[in-house]
């Protein structure tokens, strides 16, 4: 009798042991998708960070156009502003304009059917 009591004692504490290893298994398993979550989603997470890198490189792209089309205006008022014969050459092209006599023709492309 004796034997049994002390083989329901160890059956216990094994079982008592099973279950405390089965809890921190379980506490493992939630703070490693805890740490999984924070490290690759939330507003700090690898995918919002590679989103916004993203999101620098065409805002990057973006200023380097404008730049280069705000030095290409820059160029065409500095020529508007001192080169005639440029001014003569945008009446002409852009606004159809001639000199006083000149006959001024323009060619109309036919329609398509």
């Amino acid at each position: 009798m004796f034997r049994k009591s002390s083989s329901r004692r160890q059956s216990y504490s094994i079982q008592k042991g099973r279950t405390g290893v089965r809890l921190m298994m379980w506490a493992m398993l939630g703070v490693l998708l805890y740490a999984a979550y924070s490290y690759f989603g939330g507003s700090y997470g690898l995918i919002q960070l590679w989103r916004l890198k993203q999101r620098q490189v065409a805002l990057d792209r973006e200023v380097m156009r404008l730049q280069v089309q705000q030095d290409s205006l820059r160029r065409e008022i500095h020529l508007l502003q001192t080169d005639s014969a440029y001014i003569e050459k945008v009446a002409r092209e852009r606004y159809k304009m001639g000199k006083p006599g000149e006959k001024i023709y323009k060619i109309v492309k036919p329609e398509k059917p």
